[in-house]
């Protein structure tokens, strides 16, 4: 009984201390080749992407270990800190700076190579480590699936960017961390940026075959240069990488399949290993175009040898880049200067969506309180909130107007005046845009109704107020479309016939003659105004616009103009340069386009239409009748 008893025993201590040693030993066979010479890397300068975690934490931490000065390029700034700030305490080595880089964003590459070349002329290693796996469909900021965006195209244009300071500095090497799902991938030319399918794997394979691609096309290009470029597998490695793997986040997966995965899985430290030999061995000085993993060269697949498919992704990459150039290039005049907007009270109507919110937000960084003025308030409060989140500004208010229904705007009118008796800034920003014939609650044409009339009582019932804070501005929103246009002055209503591009061009034409006559009206109260076109802006304002609806417009011509708009953000500047540039103070009745005056069409130069547009809108809006004071009025409202 006693034998039984000690069989048992040591079965139960002998089984689970041999599991848990087995466990042990594959774990640690399996964590690969180590770079293990000692070099000194004193005086170079690195830069690592994605280094604030996992396998890009490891190899920075490495690379200054051995007195590298350490660029860490992130996009999560604040996880960047941390980590920068655990590898200073770590090597005691200070030359650790944390920048930020969002490679999903052609702007963040450019801004992050310019600042970096204005801190150092040289750059000797840099390693291509930030990438992201699988997950749902999603675009870059510069429309590219997200796989292909981050893991190539971005770090494409990186290190392009960052050649000049490479060859300056050579010998000099560029690491770019692929992956041995490289030998499964596949080029899809015939969709390479997944628009008209889109599978995860596919696409996370894609996107690390270019990786080799990119590196061999690179390579053959830096020959004799001293610039060596090689690629590299990290092997399986448990950095969270797969996070966004939906096979992984199920019960199954998650708590089954991931803790068998555990024992075959590198540590970052492991991981980072052949990042770190590629980078420094000296035996690889003049090694250029290969494949690594585990610390030792391999064969990649077959696929990634294929020099016409290596240039057809580098001309693929370039045109990406250079229609990207092209949109920068489109998105004109930006207003940069610093100014202070707290204490002082703005309106923009229009504020839930595109240039308007974008205006709104721009004030409310500035410290200014800021009262969106909107007709969807679903809409306008999600906006709200997103301008509260960015900014951490807490005076940022939506209210109800409905420009298309009179009655609305003195209702607008009177709550405001009941909230402020200031208001510094009022920008005219709502629209509508073609469309079929439609009336405003009122019986106006909706264009003329909206876009001139509805801002030309808003205005007249705020004149009090804007007097009251003077100094104080009054932007309009009018539209290149002026130029073209023309008063109907015997159908201004669109009464005996309706084209709804003539109505869209004669309201914008509307909102250059209002801002003269007013701007004239208003001399000498400190009450500027002014107009300006925005550009050719991305905000969706176009949807009515019937052609743009049609197959051949959505599908071909959309796509064909997207790279001449401007977004939002590079819409609004001129409505915030018109609204705050303190050079402008005094300057009004002028019209502004990329944040510079221009010259108005002859039409909205013409005075006497300009008097006749303005008796006529007092009768749209009953200003024209005898009124009570401005108090009783709003009581009234």
């Amino acid at each position: 009984m006693a034998v039984w008893i000690y069989i048992l025993v040591a079965n139960i201590i002998f089984w689970p201390a041999f599991l848990v040693g087995a466990v042990y030993f594959l774990r640690k066979y399996m964590q690969g080749g180590q770079f293990t010479k000692q070099t000194d890397e004193t005086g170079k300068v690195f830069i690592v992407t994605g280094a604030n975690t996992g396998i890009g934490k490891e190899t920075a931490l490495e690379f200054a270990r051995r007195g590298g000065t350490i660029y860490m390029a992130c996009r999560d700034m604040n996880r960047c800190e941390n980590a920068r700030q655990d590898i200073i305490r770590e090597t005691n080595n200070p030359n650790i700076f944390g920048r930020q880089l969002d490679l999903s964003s052609q702007e963040s590459i450019r801004n992050f190579a310019a600042g970096f070349k204005k801190e150092q002329d040289k750059l000797h290693v840099l390693v291509n480590n930030a990438g992201v796996m699988r997950g749902p469909k999603m675009l870059t900021k510069d429309g590219v699936e997200m796989q292909l965006g981050v893991n190539h195209i971005g770090h494409f244009l990186l290190t392009n960017l960052l050649l000049d300071v490479l060859k300056k500095s050579a010998p000099s090497r560029v690491v770019v961390l692929s992956s041995i799902a490289h030998t499964i991938g596949a080029i899809n030319v015939a969709d390479l940026n997944s628009e008209k399918s889109y599978d995860e794997g596919k696409a996370y394979n894609q996107s690390k075959l270019a990786n080799l691609l990119f590196t061999r096309e690179l390579a053959k290009r830096l020959e004799g240069s001293g610039v060596t470029v090689n690629a590299l597998h990290p092997g399986l490695v448990d950095t969270g990488l797969a996070r966004n793997w939906a096979f992984f986040q199920t019960i199954f997966g998650k708590y089954l399949i991931q803790p068998l995965f555990w024992p075959f899985l590198k540590t970052p430290k492991s991981g980072a290993q052949t990042s770190i030999y590629a980078a420094l061995d000296p035996d690889l000085q003049k090694v250029t175009g290969l494949y690594f993993s585990d610390c030792k060269p391999k064969n990649a697949a077959p696929a990634a040898l294929d020099d016409a498919m290596g240039k057809f992704l580098w001309t693929e990459t370039i045109i990406g880049v250079t229609i990207y150039l092209l949109k920068e290039y489109m998105q004109g005049g930006q207003f940069t200067k610093d100014t202070d907007e707290s204490g002082k009270v703005f309106i923009v109507t229009g504020a839930n969506t595109g240039i308007g919110k974008e205006t709104a937000l721009e004030f409310a960084r500035r410290g200014g309180t800021v009262y969106m003025a909107c007709r969807d308030m679903n809409r306008c409060d999600r906006a709200r909130k997103e301008i509260i989140k960015e900014t951490n500004n807490q005076n940022v208010f939506s209210r109800e107007l409905d420009l298309s229904s009179l009655e609305s705007v003195r209702q607008f009118v009177a709550g405001f005046k009941k909230e402020q008796d200031k208001l510094h800034v009022l920008v005219n920003n709502a629209g509508v845009m073609r469309g079929p014939k439609m009336l405003t609650k009122d019986g106006v044409e909706m264009q003329l109704g909206v876009n001139h009339i509805g801002h030309f009582l808003l205005t007249n019932l705020l004149l009090d107020v804007l007097k009251k804070s003077a100094p104080s501005r009054v932007v309009v929103l009018s539209s290149i479309a002026h130029t073209i246009g023309a008063i109907n002055v015997a159908d201004l209503n669109s009464e005996k016939s309706y084209d709804e591009g003539k109505a869209y061009n004669q309201s914008k034409l509307a909102n250059l003659l209002f801002t003269r006559e007013l701007a004239k009206r208003l001399e000498g109260s400190g009450v500027t105004v002014n107009a300006l076109h925005p550009g050719l802006v991305d905000t969706g304002l176009a949807r009515n616009w019937a052609f743009f609806q049609t197959i051949f417009g959505k599908y071909l011509i959309q796509p064909l103009f997207w790279p001449f708009l401007k977004t939002p953000k590079s819409g609004a500047q001129t409505s915030i340069y018109a609204a705050l540039n303190p050079d402008l103070q005094k300057v009004t009745g002028l019209y502004f386009s990329d944040c510079k005056p221009k010259n108005a069409a002859p039409a909205a130069l013409d005075d006497a239409m300009g008097k006749f547009l303005w008796t006529e809108s007092e009768k749209f809006t009953g200003l024209d009748k005898p009124t009570v004071p401005a108090k009783k009025e709003a009581d009234k409202a």
